[in-house]
Formats: C-alpha cells, structure tokens, sequence
C-alpha cells in the first residue's frame, strides 16, 4: 500500500512539475494594469497622450489586444476574493472586458469541446471492444447459451486492460530513468488515486493465477493396455465401422484409425469396414484407406456395395433391420459360419472396438479400451463400454443410452439423476448404466465369436425378446414390440445374457471419451473444454455458482 500511494504522489509531483506556467500568471505578466477608478490623477492622466504613448502606445495596445484573443471569457469574469466567478450581473462599468477586435478573433478561433469518446481513455475503449469481439467470435463459432463465452470474454479483456497499463507503468518508469525527465513521465504515467493502482495490483494477481493453470489442452494420457501389464494376455483387436456419405469425415477418420492401429500394433489389429450405397465420393476414400493400412501391414477388409435402402420413418423397423444387417456384415469376419468369409485366426481377438462416423482422437479409443469402474488397470472390467458423443453441446444418443436404474439419459449434463452417478461424473470418471452406444464402443469379443448354432431360451413365453443365439448379434424388435434402435437391443442382450445377482451385466459410460458427428462440436467438448483455465471455470467456479456443469 505504501508503494502504491508513493506512486500516486509521484505521478502527481511529476505533472505539477511538468505543468506550463498558468495563464494568468502570463497574462499579468504581458497586461497593463487598468487605471484605478477612484484616482482622479490617474483618470485625468489617462486622458493625457505622452511621449511613451506616441511612441510605443500603439505597439502595447496591439500586443494587448493579441494577447486578450488568446485568453478565454472566463478570465475576464468577476472574481471572489478566493478566486471562484462570480454572477455578472448589474453594473460592468468596473469590469475589464475584451476589445471588440479581441472578440470577435476569440470567436473565430476557439475550438469545439471534445466528444465523448475523446474524453475516453482509448485503452478502455479497446479492452471493451476486444472483449465484445471475443464473445461474439465464441458465439458465432459455437452458437450455445453457455457462461463459457461470457467468461472467456471478460478473461480476455481484463488480461489485454492489465497488461497494457502494466507496460504503461513501466515504460513511463524506465523513460524517467533514462531521461530524468518529469515531462516524459507524465506522458506516460496513468494518473490514478492509490485505490486504482490497488485494482490494478488485484487483477494481475489474478490474470497471473489464470495463466499459471495454462491456455493450451493438456497432452492425452494414455493408460496401459493389457500388453503392458504383467501377466495379462496381450490379446487381438478387431476395429468394425458402418459409413454413409462421409466424404468430410473420411480423411480424419482414417487418420485417427491408422495412429489407433499403430499403438496397439499393426499385427494385432484388424480393421473391418462396411459401407454402402453412399453417392459423394466415400467409396474411393475407403479404397485408398484400404491401401494405406495394407502398405502399414495392418489386415483389413472394406466392403462397398449398393442395396435397397428405404424406410418409412427414422425409428421404423425396415430401417432398423438394414442398420442391424449393415453392423453384423461389418463383424462378419468374427462371426461368420462361412469359412472363407470367416478370420482363420478368429478365436484369438479380445476386443472390439465399433466406431460410428464420427469425430475422435485415437487417444480416446485407448481410454476406451481400458475402462474401469474401480480405476484398476487393464481391458478387462466392462461387458460394454461407451464414450460420450455430442451433436452441438448436448448428448447426442438419448435414444439408445439409459442409466443405471434404466431411465432415458438427458441431453444437457449431468444426463442422469442418481447422485451417485452425478458426483462420478463431476470426478469425471465412468459410471455404471444400463445401455450406451455413444458413437463408440468396446467391449469383449468372446460372446460374439463363431460358435455353432445354439440357442438359450430366456424370458419364457414373452414375445419382445426372442431366445439369445450364440454368438450375438445385432437385431431388431418384434414386429408387435416397440421401436427400438439395434443398439439398444445390444445392450439390452447383454442384460439378459448377465442377468444373475452373481453376474451382472458391467455395462459402463466414460465421460473422458468424447466423440462428435461435427469437427466443430468435437473440438468443443474435447479440446476448447479442456484448456485449463476454461475446465477452471466450467468445473470449479462454474458449478459453485450452479451456472455450468462440472
């Protein structure tokens, strides 16, 4: 506080110091002083010409009525003894009052009074205007009513406002320094009152805060697979995918599926792709694909093909039938009861991941893969496993997805109603549900494995749930049951395949796996969301405030 109030008195030493003369003290100085009214001698002698006044009257009188121009009204006005203007009012016979030469030079050049925003400090002006621009960048780039926008805008104008008046404050100083002169000071120098120079200690502490938490996503942690634990089998991953008119997604997807394959290594891993029927150019893209991962060494098999595509509604059974029918040709490498279409080495794959079309990180699908409930490390811990995918800022597949207590899922976070599941959330762990896709999953390829033919009758006599055959596989409702996505219908097997007390089913979501069906929205949720200061806010201060989610 001592420091502040110092610079306070010096910023206004400074100024005083470097003030020009006061104009009334140039004006009596340059002015001759009017005649008293009450010396008859010197009214009488006034009236007389002299020798001076012939001689140089004329030049005084001129350089007097220059300098009268120059002055403004004001300081012919009527005075109190302590210097305040007074009312004119009544007599002026006593009151020196401009020529009208004087007058009319005065009117002539005076200046017009500064607008509002010349009264403004500009670096204000700018920090607003930056901070406008800001939120409204955010806001055209991800249109959603969210206090992030509100609050990266007013972080971006406070960091601009101090560090400018900081670098002010500095250059000022180092000027003084360097020149030793108080001019050049207070040019510089804000002249501010102690508790301003106060505010502005405040904010940098808090801008220094800020920044020390970081404005870049941190790198993705990638957790030990099986192959790196001790004892555990290193296993075989088999990746499956349906495409339609992905033309836009293709080139990072594939991107993404290659750096996949090559952590969990091109000789364990098979990459299986059905599309079909797509009019963009998706089927080339996935014919150079397929050349990539065989030049990568990397087993594959992509299948485009055109077949009746037609339904009457979204949610019909026609177009659940195809989807199903589009997901078991894609693990028909797995599963399949003719050899030739069937992996010789089948038997050997653990795992499955199934991706939509959508927008990832191949670090994600590693965290995938080793989902855990109770942070254990390793593959093995989950029946299901899903991420998280978003369609603009909310959850996307509020279809398919249903919690534990086997509730549709909400669309804004925290998706569910359990507290237990909402404080894993805030955590940001997984949670146990009842079934999820979420645009990826993983999960044990065991139950879906050729075997031949059997069937286990469950759910004696009712009509929506037919007998489970072996290996699974994606299906539809009864024609008599209620539309049901096939995915939903996966889960649900899963639930009748475990359905014992000893055995539930391990059906898990993990909220740090975030997909998306846009490059915009994914880059929301899994890179503008995990800058440290903006994940600050979102889940600290935000959540205190009950105005985001954590």
């Amino acid at each position: 506080m001592g420091f502040l109030s110092a610079l306070t008195s010096a910023s206004d030493w400074v100024r005083a110091r470097a003030r020009p003369a006061s104009l009334a003290t140039t004006a009596a100085h340059y002015l001759p002083v009017p005649p008293s009214p009450f010396s008859s001698q010197a009214s009488a002698s006034s009236t007389r010409p002299s020798q001076d006044d012939d001689e140089d009257g004329s030049t005084d009188r001129t350089a007097s009525s220059e300098l009268e121009a120059k002055l403004p009204d004001s300081y012919f006005a009527p005075r109190s003894p302590r210097g305040q203007y007074l009312p004119v009012d009544g007599d002026r016979s006593h009151t020196h009052t401009r020529s009208p030469s004087s007058s009319s030079s005065s009117s002539a050049g005076s200046t017009r009074p500064r607008s509002w925003l010349a009264r403004r400090d500009p670096v204000l002006i700018f920090v607003v205007l930056l901070s406008i621009a800001t939120f409204v960048a955010l806001l055209v780039a991800f249109p959603f009513p969210t206090t992030v926008h509100v609050f990266a805008a007013i972080f971006v104008g406070i960091t601009a406002w101090t560090q400018i008046s900081c670098l002010r404050v500095v250059v000022a100083l180092a000027l003084l320094a360097w020149r030793g002169s108080p001019k050049a000071l207070a040019k510089g120098l804000p002249r501010w009152s102690t508790p301003q120079y106060l505010f502005l200690l405040v904010l940098s502490t808090f801008v220094l805060c800020c920044l020390s938490l970081g404005l870049v996503p941190p790198l993705q942690e990638l957790p030990p697979l099986n192959r790196d634990l001790a004892g555990a089998a290193p296993g075989k991953y088999f990746i499956a995918a349906n495409l339609y008119n992905n033309e836009d997604l293709v080139p990072h997807w594939s991107d993404q599926v290659i750096k996949l394959a090559e952590h969990l290594g091109p000789s364990n891993t098979f990459v299986s792709i059905y599309e079909s029927n797509s009019k963009d150019k998706t089927p080339e893209l996935l014919a150079d694909f397929a050349t990539r991962l065989t030049h990568l060494g990397v087993a594959n098999r992509v299948v485009s093909e055109n077949t009746t595509r037609w339904w009457a509604y979204g949610t019909s059974p026609e177009r659940i039938g195809f989807l199903s029918a589009a997901r078991n040709k894609a693990i028909e490498p797995l599963q399949s009861a003719d050899a030739e279409l069937r992996l010789p080495d089948y038997h050997e794959f653990t795992k499955v991941v199934f991706l939509n079309d959508i927008f990832f990180s191949w670090q994600s699908a590693v965290r995938l893969l080793t989902t855990s409930l109770d942070g254990k490390p390793g593959e093995d811990g989950y029946d299901l496993a899903c991420g998280t995918d978003f369609h603009g800022a909310g959850l996307y597949d509020t279809w398919v997805a249903r919690d534990v207590c086997g509730t549709p899922m909400r669309t804004f976070w925290p998706y569910v109603k359990d507290s237990v599941s909402v404080a894993r959330l805030r955590k940001n762990v997984p949670i146990q549900v009842s079934a999820c896709w979420n645009g990826m999953v993983a999960f044990p390829a065991a139950p879906y494995l050729y075997k031949p033919a059997t069937s286990t009758a469950t759910y004696t006599g009712g009509r929506m749930s037919p007998p489970l055959s072996s290996p699974l596989q994606f299906r539809v409702s009864g024609i008599d049951a209620c539309d049901h996505s096939e995915c939903f219908l996966f889960s649900l097997d899963l639930n009748r395949l475990y359905g014992s007390a000893d055995r539930p089913p391990r059906i898990l979501m993990n909220p740090d796996v975030r997909t998306a069906y846009s490059v915009k929205w994914w880059k929301w949720n899994d890179v503008v969301l995990r800058i440290p200061v903006l994940k600050f806010w979102n889940g600290e201060w935000g959540v205190r405030l009950h105005l985001e989610r954590g």
